[in-house]
């Protein structure tokens, strides 16, 4: 059994960090807190103002992270590694990794803890259908678009707006298919899913 909503902007939390504004899309549970550090998942995006920021220490979780409009550079204090991260490229670090981000931008963010496998991608509209069985699966949207959960019922989003899909246990394999209203760029949404490690259910795309 699925449970399925729709989370509208004027809902997100939003909240200041070092280097610009953060807006909570979600997290889970529900009753946790980004703030105490006890949530099992969070997924967020944050707007990048200063042109040099500090990465905030989340050790005990794994990031992915996504920028949405700019190109930033990535410098691992540490290791001196240093990645160049275009548009809709998906990044992973870890949460206790010192990184330091060089570029102004708008950024997604998925972060959770070691009982989970996660993932994010972003969705163009020329390959638009999903297939997961992952636990969590959500859609950030971009544009105005439609999504058909399973070929059955088609939800009406609007530009920001997530789409949430909760499965149980087992988790079947969701097919979703997004569709824009109007023309729009070339990528539509961003997409991210999570499991249990023990029954991870990695995303397949299809045109």
């Amino acid at each position: 059994m699925k449970d399925i909503s729709i989370l509208k902007s004027q809902f997100y939390s939003v909240s200041k960090w070092s280097g610009g504004k953060t807006k909570e899309l979600y997290i889970f549970p529900k009753t946790s807190s980004y703030r105490e550090k006890n949530f099992d998942f969070r997924l967020s995006s944050a707007t990048v103002s200063l042109l040099e920021t500090n990465f905030s220490d989340l050790r005990g979780y794994h990031r992915l992270i996504m920028t949405l409009d700019r190109s930033m550079s990535l410098f691992n204090v540490e290791t001196h590694e240093i990645t160049k991260l275009n548009p809709f490229e998906t990044f992973s670090f870890e949460g206790c990794d010192k990184i330091k981000s060089y570029g102004q931008c708008t950024d997604i963010n998925l972060i959770y803890n070691d009982n989970y496998l996660g993932q994010m991608e972003a969705v163009h509209k020329t390959t638009s259908s999903i297939c997961s069985s992952m636990t969590t699966q959500m859609v950030y949207t971009l544009c105005d678009i439609t999504c058909t959960v399973d070929g059955q019922r088609a939800y009406l989003l609007k530009t920001n707006h997530l789409l949430v899909i909760q499965n149980g246990s087992p988790s079947p394999h969701n097919k979703l298919e997004l569709s824009p209203l109007k023309p729009c760029s070339k990528v539509i949404a961003i997409w991210a899913g999570l499991s249990y490690k023990k029954d991870s259910g990695y995303m397949i795309k299809g045109s």
